[in-house]
């Protein structure tokens, strides 16, 4: 709980930033940026570096999600609401809290 209390916004993954894009850009746009970076900082071009992987994984994570019109309107949410939880972590519990609001409801 102390780690999420005390996250800035800066030190949360921007998934534009990854891509060298901003929330003006076509999906177009994103799915040109990734394929240009995705060949820069593929982990088969990286050997010696042990996160080149994981570099790759946000990479991929930050174009399923802002190639996806749901997905991406989520991000923008999360994004201008401020809050300092990672995107990830936010979806699974606006998710949490979507199923227990149908549960109780009865829907």
């Amino acid at each position: 709980m102390e780690a999420v209390l005390n996250r800035k916004p800066e030190d949360l993954e921007d998934y534009y930033g990854i891509l060298g894009c901003d929330e003006l850009s076509s999906t177009e746009q994103i799915l040109n940026e990734y394929k240009i970076r995705a060949l820069a900082c593929h982990p088969d071009k990286h050997l010696d570096n042990p996160a080149a992987v994981a570099d790759f994984q946000k990479l991929q994570e930050a174009k399923e999600v802002l190639c996806d019109e749901a997905k991406r309107q989520n991000y923008d949410l999360w994004k201008r609401s401020g809050v300092t939880i990672p995107f990830h972590d936010w979806q699974a519990l606006n998710n949490s809290v979507k199923t227990v609001w149908n549960v109780f409801v009865g829907t």
